[in-house]
């Protein structure tokens, strides 16, 4: 695993970067998927949040990208795609339309720490075995490959050279 202590100010600021996207996204029109009974906004801030987090960590520039989607070209650097949870025993989720060749990591946010509990490729990921239906009555409201934590990879093992 690998924390990164975000400062009072980083989280303010990618908080907002967080709210910037959701908005983007209703001046675009794009509908919360069916059955879901948030809004959307808690999850663009933890992505904006984990996303900056990573970049942290690599002691990268990060700005988070607020008009588009970043599914192809990586959340991170080009090269990594970040999903987060707010609960511990939560899984890391790939949809079916995301890329195979990105490496993702499974970030938890308890701030004002983001904990990085592990990683997959995405084709190891895309396995029958890893699959969900719809289920509303576990809060699942779009099919995707749910990844379970004791399928990841360490951290430790991620090659920030070449990964």
């Amino acid at each position: 695993m690998i924390t990164v202590k975000l400062t009072p100010s980083e989280i303010e600021t990618f908080s907002h970067g967080g709210f910037s996207r959701k908005l983007a996204a209703v001046r675009r029109n794009w509908k919360v998927e069916p059955g879901r009974m948030d809004l959307g906004f808690d999850r663009d801030v933890a992505g904006c949040l984990s996303e900056a987090a990573w970049a942290k960590h690599l002691n990268i520039f990060y700005c988070p990208l607020i008009e588009g989607l970043d599914t192809k070209v990586g959340d991170v650097a080009g090269r990594y795609q970040i999903k987060s949870i707010t609960f511990s025993h939560g899984a890391l989720i790939v949809r079916k339309q995301d890329p195979e060749h990105f490496p993702y990591l499974l970030a938890l946010i308890a701030l004002p720490q983001v904990t990085f509990l592990g990683w997959i490729m995405g084709h190891d990921a895309k396995q029958p075995d890893h699959w969900e239906e719809i289920d509303p009555a576990r809060k699942i409201h779009q099919a995707a490959y749910f990844v379970r934590q004791k399928f990841l990879r360490p951290m430790e093992e991620l090659d920030l050279e070449k990964d």
